[in-house]
């Protein structure tokens, strides 16, 4: 082996170089421990008898917020526990705990872990760039920009890579029959004034073309999405969430953040969703309201029921209190009944009552005032244009306070701004001044004099941290688009803690497993390799942490699966050690030229993997994608392991004692040695058996279909924990009288945990909506909880940020809108495409020949159409999750990377009789080949799929899906590389051949 110093200076090298890596997470959970611990004995002393009672501190604390605290004492307690824990490390966040760095520096270098292992959220954002161009256009009631908006809004639903504005264009262009129409005319305004002028003058001409105010609209749209993730960054940075992920996906106009740990997730919506659109406004007295507006409404509009069918469907008054008082609020209502008043009173504003622009504007409260009832705002327009009397490009700075009502928002005016504030309210002394974020009113104070020096105060029965998050939205900026939830997803802490145990209990038992196998049946070489495979683990997580990659669930699959993709090549290799030994060859002879035939083999098969890897990373999206970066992370530690690892460790026990080094025992040594199959001459009945399957899989798919996920579908799954074992069908027939249509409800695991399905609001999102579905979901679960402390409201129901809450109830939701679920199914079956020609292009070059390559397609193709012809079989017949979901796809192209390995094996040795015996038919080379690396085919397959059982069997729930695609993959991969590739590849060569040897 030469440059044997140098492999060994790098060996070491990238040991302690993963190893200092590592140790960054190890210092941050020890700081996190100590912080733990710190913040439980400010609160708690153990007293003589070994209970827990509070400190006089802590008490303290606890009485302090009591007072403006809706929790319950428990609830109350633990969230004061976790926020003292929060202080302590954000005190220590800037203190140096480790070879000079701080504690927040050591987190920024630990591996990172996903939300499937720690808890958290995945929220994916869409900018709304329709109301940016809506916004440029001159007038946005012009009929022709209306329809063209409307329009290129539905087509981008079924369009995952165009962006909005080509979009509208297109429209533009299909309502332009005459060719005279001017975007000109419609755009010319303000905003796009200036850079259309300054296309005029550069061009000479009167008007821009319709290419050129494109063009402007796409580069104000463009800086209109830089902008709302750079504001969205800032306030996930003043959030303060360790290790959040925010990512912008320029493509589909979109930005996904993930936020790790966090477990509040109503606050992080709102923090993401809002717009930061201030402004102030007048209001109505509530006797002015009323009369003027309200008692008209009453009696003039009435709303069919749709619920209920009622007979002369329902009034406002039948919903809405309505107050004859001189106060800002008008009315009250309850939570549930909000969104059929605004249907009400959007009804009255079309028919004439009122008009919403020019006249009267109604806004709720930004929360219930007291339980679940909300106040609603007769908002007073005194403007031409129908603008506020002010808006927030006045503010300055914002900050939260503590004031005589509790937690409030401070905010300092610039000079013109405060100049105008003190006009307005020197001008409506006596009267009520709403502030209003995004179209919801959070105070409406009176104004009891003119205020100068440009300083006002938000209060509104804000909680500290609401009001935090209230002044960050003002100090970051409005967002120049409006930013939609169009996926979500949030995991318990339970869960994530499940999770890892799960993972870790399965990844152990994989490791057992094949170091038993390889030790049992290579003997010495057997513990050269299980020293190869730590290696190579060590290595891998050392890698991750150190590019800043995220380890989830389906990741640690990946590192499980690298772990059988390594043994592979040490199978290999051995194999060969073994031929070299039965031919005479000395054993350093023998190592040496095992290692140098197995070279062609164990790069190919495993860059073919790396390849589908590629793919999946450049179509996949979160876990998909860790899963993808750990797999060819992987591969390339496998390598190295493979190759260099164990040829250090060989040649050095070799060159000790040569004849003490061993590669198999009495039982192994022959293990398939001398098999001669004629798989070539029993292809046509491998032929019908692989028709038969496909058929069957075909018309599986024709009758029953697949059970496809709401990341394919839309829609939104919740993961629910019983606190007893229950019915599915049970629960389900209880949900279906909630909502409109039934949901899916199936067991999720073990015997009390349930996952519901449903597309109910699928493309909707707000608070309101994810009210309505909660308040379905708690209302059809309740009764199935049997112990009253286990789920005792809603809030309970909810994942919770207290460990022993978020037990029982929902542990994880998701929520895919119909945009994003068609998105990827687009991508995962370019995915599945793109891997295959990958493949096929791969083959062929690397084989010089396009035959080898349809043989290796043509394989990949059957073990694609049975793995997935087995779960349009089986979904709903088996205990656990058969979907097809990304998850899914990932597996699927794994099944391919796997099985194009085991047929490069194949390949490679074909392409090596050929040059060794140029006068044998292409049948007996084939035969041959086959035969000769059965023994490898047989020990990596066996080892491959003894591991992926353990995952399945103790992988926990989450993965099963996908595991059992794995374990099919193996076994119609086996049957693919044996009995159909080399056959496709003789049938379309062999006349090819036989002219060859006629010459």
């Amino acid at each position: 082996m030469q440059n044997k110093g140098l492999i060994k200076f790098l060996t070491w090298a990238f040991g302690l170089a993963c190893l200092f890596q590592l140790s960054f997470s190890v210092v941050t959970r020890v700081v996190e421990s100590n912080a733990k611990e710190d913040a439980n004995k400010y609160f708690f002393k153990e007293t003589k008898d070994g209970k827990k009672q509070l400190t006089p501190a802590g008490l303290a604390e606890v009485q302090r917020a009591q007072k403006t605290s809706h929790l319950g004492e428990m609830e109350l307690v633990d969230s004061l526990v976790k926020a003292k824990e929060a202080e302590i490390l954000n005190d220590k966040a800037n203190r140096k705990v480790y070879m000079g760095l701080t504690y927040r520096e050591c987190q920024a270098w630990e591996l990172n872990l996903g939300l499937d292992l720690k808890g958290g959220m995945n929220v994916m954002l869409e900018v709304s760039t329709s109301d940016v161009v809506r916004n440029l256009a001159n007038d946005s009631t012009d009929h022709q920009i209306k329809t063209a908006i409307n329009a290129a809004l539905k087509a981008q639903k079924k369009s995952t890579n165009t962006d909005f504005v080509t979009l509208f264009y297109d429209e533009i262009k299909k309502l332009d029959t005459t060719g005279t129409l001017s975007l000109y005319s419609k755009f010319n305004n303000g905003d796009l004034k200036d850079k259309l002028n300054k296309v005029i003058e550069k061009s000479g001409k009167k008007v821009a073309t319709n290419d050129e105010v494109i063009k402007a609209i796409r580069e104000e749209t463009e800086d209109a999405y830089d902008r709302t993730y750079q504001i969205i960054s800032r306030r996930i940075d003043r959030f303060g969430v360790a290790q959040p992920t925010i990512q912008k996906l320029t493509a589909s106009e979109r930005i996904l953040v993930e936020l790790p740990g966090v477990k509040d997730q109503d606050r992080v919506r709102k923090l993401l969703r809002g717009t930061a659109q201030l402004e102030f406004w007048l209001t109505f007295d509530g006797k002015t309201a009323k009369s003027k507006y309200l008692d008209e409404i009453n009696n003039g509009v009435t709303l069919a029921d749709e619920d209920t069918n009622k007979v002369g469907g329902i009034h406002l008054y039948e919903k809405l209190t309505a107050y004859p008082s001189s106060g800002a609020v008008v009315a009250t209502a309850k939570l549930a009944d909000t969104a059929i008043i605004n249907k009400i009173l959007r009804e009255a504003a079309n028919e004439g009552y009122y008009d919403k622009d020019k006249e009267v504007k109604f806004m709720w409260g930004h929360k219930p005032d007291t339980a679940d009832i909300m106040s609603l705002y007769a908002i007073e327009v005194t403007t031409k244009d129908g603008s506020p009397l002010l808006d927030g490009s006045c503010i300055k700075d914002a900050s939260q306070d503590m004031g005589n009502k509790g937690a409030e928002v401070n905010m300092t005016m610039k000079p013109e701004g405060a100049s105008e504030w003190k006009n307005i309210t020197g001008e409506n002394v006596g009267r009520c001044i709403a502030i209003v974020l995004d179209d919801q009113v959070y105070s409406a104070p009176v104004v009891n004099g003119q205020i100068a020096g440009g300083r006002s105060e938000i209060t509104g029965n804000f909680t500290v941290e609401e009001a935090q998050d209230l002044a960050n939205v003002l100090k970051s900026g409005k967002l120049p688009a409006p930013a939609r939830i169009v996926s979500d997803t949030v995991v318990g802490p339970s869960l994530g803690q499940e999770s890892i145990h799960n993972g870790l209990i399965s990844f152990i038992l994989a490791f057992i497993v094949v170091l038993i196998y390889m030790v049992l049946f290579y003997n010495r070489a057997g513990w050269v390799s299980v020293i190869a495979l730590i290696t190579n683990v060590f290595l891998l997580l050392g890698i991750l942490a150190a590019i800043g990659a995220v380890l989830t669930l389906p990741g640690i699959a990946g590192i499980v699966l690298t772990m059988a993709m390594a043994v592979d090549g040490n199978v290999i290799i051995y194999e060969r050690i073994k031929e070299e030994l039965r031919a005479g060859s000395s054993v350093p002879n023998a190592v040496q030229n095992g290692f140098k035939n197995a070279y062609s083999a164990i790069i190919d098969g495993q860059v073919t993997t790396f390849l589908l890897g590629l793919v999946l990373i450049m179509f996949g999206s979160g876990a998909v994608q860790g899963f993808a970066v750990t797999l060819c992370i992987g591969i390339a530690t496998s390598l190295f392991t493979s190759i260099f690892i164990t040829r250090l460790l060989i040649d050095s026990a070799v060159q000790s004692n040569r004849n003490k080094m061993s590669f198999s025992f009495s039982f192994s040594e022959n293990f398939l040695r001398n098999v001669h199959f004629d798989f070539l001459g029993k292809r046509n009945m491998f032929y019908i058996i692989a028709g038969i399957a496909i058929v069957i899989c075909i018309a599986s798919f024709a009758f029953r279909g697949l059970s496809f996920g709401i990341d394919f579908t839309g829609g939104r799954t919740y993961v629910i924990r019983y606190d007893h074992p229950v019915e599915a069908e049970a629960v389900r027939a209880s949900m279906a009288k909630q909502f409109p249509e039934a949901p899916e409800v199936k067991a999720y695991g073990s015997s009390n945990q349930l996952k519901v399905t449903t597309k109910y609001r699928a493309d909707e999102e707000g608070d309101s909506v994810s009210n309505d579905i909660l308040n379905k979901l708690y209302a059809g679960s309740k009764t199935y909880f049997e112990n009253e402390t286990s789920c005792p409201d809603i809030e309970a129901f909810k994942p919770s940020s207290s460990d022993e809450k978020s037990k029982f109830g929902i542990l994880q939701s998701d929520q895919f809108g119909m945009g994003v679920a068609y998105d990827n199914l687009i991508h995962s079956i370019w995915a599945l495409v793109g891997g295959l020609i990958v493949m096929f292009v791969y083959i062929g070059l690397r084989f010089r020949s396009w035959r080898f390559g349809l043989g290796s397609v043509t394989a990949l193709a059957h073990d694609t159409i049975l793995v997935i012809g087995i779960f349009s079989l089986l979904y709903g017949l088996l205990p656990f999750n058969l979907e097809v979901d990304q998850y899914f796809v990932s597996a699927v192209l794994t099944v391919i990377g796997y099985s194009i390995n085991a047929t490069v094996v194949i390949f490679d040795r074909v392409r090596e009789y050929r040059k060794l015996y140029p006068k044998r038919d292409l049948m007996t080379h084939m035969n041959d080949a086959i035969n000769s690396t059965l023994a490898r085919t047989v020990n990596t397959s066996g080892t491959t799929f003894v591991t992926l059982l353990m995952m399945f069997i103790f992988g926990g729930e989450v993965i099963r899906g996908f595991i059992f695609a794995l374990l099919v993959g193996v076994v119609v991969g086996v049957f693919s590389s044996l009995c159909i590739a080399c056959a496709v590849v003789y049938e379309v060569s062999r006349k090819q051949r036989a002219q060859e040897l006629a010459k």
